[in-house]
């Protein structure tokens, strides 16, 4: 069973499923038939939790419904199928059976990449939606798409498609159907406001995940949110969906933190305690105990006691025993436990969380085994006993890794985001303890950088959507030994320190650390220092005293360990990413880090490895007009580039005296179309794009600007590549974006650059992290391609050169705005 469908809790979306009443209402099948048979079975194992042999059973149904054209009870079993398939978090397929009650011909995956590249154009699926009569079937299977949609992350096509199950509803009219269809939207409204809260201020990482409107969109977002489960439980007559509706409406005024209302709690409690015992009820009141747990831990003063609390825990376990029911029996006594562990009483924490472990693992429920084994090492460290901590965070590590795969290729945030807060202190927290020693040995220092590894290939998954498994590539440490002069650094920020592992070559890893500010600290001089640098301000005054401090944080613990190192290779951390290291300042020798070494960025440890260092043809494009463009209801205005034509004539002519043949697409000839005929045409092994481009954490706002109507974004990119590399065996060995810049105030946009250097199969990737629209780019780039032909240097070197280039030069174009914005990607060499 996968651990998808109740990574937060259990997040209930019921259908209406009309199971008892399929052969009279929806079937003209003989009672005897072999489908009401099936039918009949499949129900009951629904019932009794068995969604594996009850989604079979319902798919065997609608076979057989659809050799005797019984085109309704195909249809019904297949929206029941849907529904089984959700509760095994297998949400493509469950899309897939319910495309098919709409005669849709495309399947999940494709519906939603047309969606995201031509979302005005839906004729394809909203033509079959329409053509259907109106039933409560319809209804039904609608809602079931927008809940799949939700669960696969595009929650404006879910929005639309549960807008016309409404209107569907409405028109029948079916208040059952109608308050179900307001109960979802309710849910896509407050995932968006989920997604909007990775744009919020960082808060400490705490077990649960309680939501939080810490941001004025994710407010907005809930509100809305708040709106529709007030008017689903209005209109409910069922009253699981009217229990839900008020839960939720519960979380969402938490999140709004609007204490006044929230003492709904009351109510939703009472009626929760009336509610028959079975698995819904059981559900709802873990869903509930949840909640209350949030609230008491944020306002206890309008919240239920934790002897409260307690007490609705114990009894759902109790239930869920007598039904069987592993998982839920699980889930109350692992949140017992919590309860316990908050109320300082580790021993009956311990003691029932170690239960809800085993009871996790009968049911072979990895995504709740974690939860308990991460609990057990909280308690264990409270109690001092570090060796059972490590012992209990490590079996966590392992069995996240154990599934992470089922990250890859999924878009929902509520999923990610969960990942990144509930998941990713298990790691950190590991680290802490592997590291807390001051001399660690060279295992723990070793598996320490695993981890942090991990979270960072698991992060640069989700985003690519993709496993990180490359041919011909080497790992970090090999290409190190092999290079006398190049160090790799790995810091990693945990609360309050900052550990630096530091590999040299041909030897045993380095530990050094600094004390650090709190995290919020950390982040707030990040972003201050990258706002500074993004304008030519006063240095001394703005860029410096901040990016001295960064520099005593990574460089100078590990400074006296660098003698003969002449380049800098860092696998960042979290919010370092987005900081041009090339502009710390060693305040001793008063010069900044690209004066003393030249510096590289890669993703991963698994570099890709150059056939060649030599480059005999270069591509070169740019876009000079300004432009407006909306995506995904954001809105960008970028400004003419008035220097673009002259910084490639400029390149070319370098180019053309070091005898390196070069092409030019601008402004009209840079159409998508044409830069791909044009890129398929010859042997290019250097792509240089002069034009508007936005890295973000989204993979869709992450795009570079042609002169089509419509951006490229990382996948199209990537597409684009691809075939080219199917035609022609010369690898890309650089690709240069030097127009482009990185969203502010989105803490993990530099994932947009490290993302685009992956897609692009490119080894090393030349990318901005702010726009320079100034002759200094011309001058800059020339000499680096000058650097790269003629002294035959890496390309690092041939980076530190060219800004070395600027930053001697004087005036105004010393100024960090104008040289270190141009951050390496990948292979430096």
């Amino acid at each position: 069973m996968k651990w998808r469908r109740n990574l937060s809790i259990f997040i209930l979306f019921f259908l209406t499923l009309v199971l008892s009443a399929i052969a009279p209402v929806f079937s003209v099948t003989p009672p005897s038939s072999p489908a009401l048979q099936l039918t009949i079975e499949a129900q009951k194992l629904y019932q009794s939790g068995e969604f594996e042999a009850a989604a079979i059973r319902w798919k065997e149904a609608a076979d057989f419904y659809a050799r005797i054209g019984d085109r309704e009870g195909m249809n019904t079993s297949l929206v029941n199928q849907a529904e089984a398939l959700q509760n095994l978090g297998r949400y493509p397929l469950a899309c897939d059976a319910l495309l098919q009650v709409f005669e849709v011909e495309t399947n999940c995956t494709s519906l939603i990449e047309r969606h995201q590249v031509d979302s005005p154009n839906l004729d394809f699926l909203f033509h079959p939606l329409d053509k259907q009569p109106e039933s409560l079937l319809k209804a039904i299977a609608l809602r079931g798409l927008g809940d799949v949609l939700q669960k696969l992350g595009d929650l404006e096509l879910s929005t639309q498609v549960l807008q016309l199950s409404l209107k569907v509803a409405q028109n029948l009219p079916s208040p059952p159907a109608e308050s179900s269809a307001l109960l979802s939207l309710g849910n896509v409204e407050k995932s968006k406001g989920y997604r909007e809260e990775q744009n919020s201020p960082s808060v400490e990482a705490i077990p649960l995940t309680c939501p939080r409107a810490s941001y004025s969109n994710a407010k907005a977002y809930y509100q809305r949110a708040a709106e529709y489960y007030q008017q689903a439980a209005q209109k409910s007559v069922v009253s699981a969906t009217k229990n839900q509706a008020k839960i939720n409406y519960f979380s969402v005024l938490l999140a709004l933190q609007e204490w006044t209302k929230i003492q709904i709690w009351q109510q939703v409690q009472d009626e929760i305690n009336n509610l028959p015992t079975n698995r819904i009820t059981i559900a709802a009141q873990i869903n509930f105990a949840h909640n209350a747990m949030c609230l008491r831990q944020v306002n206890p003063t309008v919240a239920p006691s934790w002897q409260e609390i307690a007490q609705l825990l114990a009894t759902s376990a109790k239930q869920a025993e007598k039904n069987g029911n592993l998982r839920a029996q699980s889930y109350g006594l692992g949140y017992l436990g919590r309860v316990y562990e908050l109320t300082q009483n580790f021993t009956d924490a311990q003691n029932l969380t170690s239960q809800a472990l085993r009871l996790a693992k009968q049911a072979t429920a990895a995504d709740m085994a974690y939860q308990w084994q991460w609990q057990l090492g909280r308690l264990g460290e409270k109690q001092g006993k570090i060796e059972d901590a490590r012992a209990f965070y490590t079996e966590a590590f392992y069995t996240i890794e154990s599934l992470r795969d089922d990250l890859v290729g999924m878009e929902n945030p509520d999923i990610y985001f969960s990942f990144r807060d509930s998941i990713e202190p298990v790691y950190r927290q590991l680290v802490k303890l592997l590291l807390q020693s001051q001399l660690p040995n060279q295992n723990d220092l070793e598996f320490a950088r695993n981890i942090i590894q991990s979270l960072n290939i698991a992060e640069l998954e989700k985003f690519l959507r993709c496993s990180l498994v490359e041919n011909n590539t080497k790992q970090l440490d090999e290409i190190i030994n092999q290079q006398s002069q190049t160090a790799a650094i790995y810091p990693i920020i945990l609360d309050n320190r900052l550990e630096i592992i530091l590999k040299l070559p041909n030897q045993d890893l380095i530990h050094r650390w600094t004390d650090l500010p709190s995290r919020e600290k950390i982040e707030s001089t990040l972003e201050q220092l990258f706002i500074a640098l993004n304008q030519p301000g006063d240095v001394e005054t703005y860029i410096l005293p901040l990016s001295q401090t960064v520099y005593d944080w990574l460089i100078k613990p590990i400074k006296a360990d660098l003698n003969k190192i002449d380049t800098l290779v860092f696998v960042l951390d979290s919010d370092l990413r987005k900081i041009p290291l090339a502009t710390l300042y060693d305040s001793d020798r008063q010069q900044f880090l690209v004066e003393q070494y030249a510096t590289a960025v890669v993703p991963n440890s698994q570099i890709l490895l150059s056939k060649s260092k030599q480059f005999n043809q270069v591509l070169m494009a740019g876009l000079t007009a300004s432009r407006d463009l909306t995506r995904k209801q954001q809105t960008f205005k970028f400004l003419a580039l008035n220097h673009i034509k002259s910084e490639l004539q400029q390149i070319q002519t370098t180019l053309q005296q070091l005898k390196v043949d070069s092409t030019i697409l601008i402004d009209d000839k840079f159409k998508s179309e044409n830069f791909q005929n044009q890129l398929n045409s010859s042997d290019y092994n250097i792509i240089h794009l002069a034009t508007h481009g936005n890295f973000s954490f989204d993979p869709k706002l992450t795009f570079i600007l042609t002169a089509s109507p419509e951006p490229l974004d990382v996948n199209q990119l990537q597409e684009i590549l691809l075939i080219r590399s199917q035609t022609r065996s010369q690898e890309i060995s650089l690709l240069v974006l030097s127009a482009c810049q990185t969203a502010q105030g989105d803490k993990r946009a530099s994932l947009g650059l490290a993302g685009v250097a992956i897609k692009s199969g490119a080894r090393s990737t030349l990318g901005t992290l702010w726009q320079v629209d100034d002759a200094s780019t011309s001058i800059l780039m020339s000499r680096f391609y000058q650097e790269l032909a003629l002294n035959k240097v890496t390309k690092a070197v041939a980076l530190q050169q060219a800004q070395l280039s600027l930053l001697k030069q004087g005036g105004n174009q010393q100024h960090p705005y104008y040289w270190s914005p141009y951050i390496l990607v990948g292979n430096w060499l």
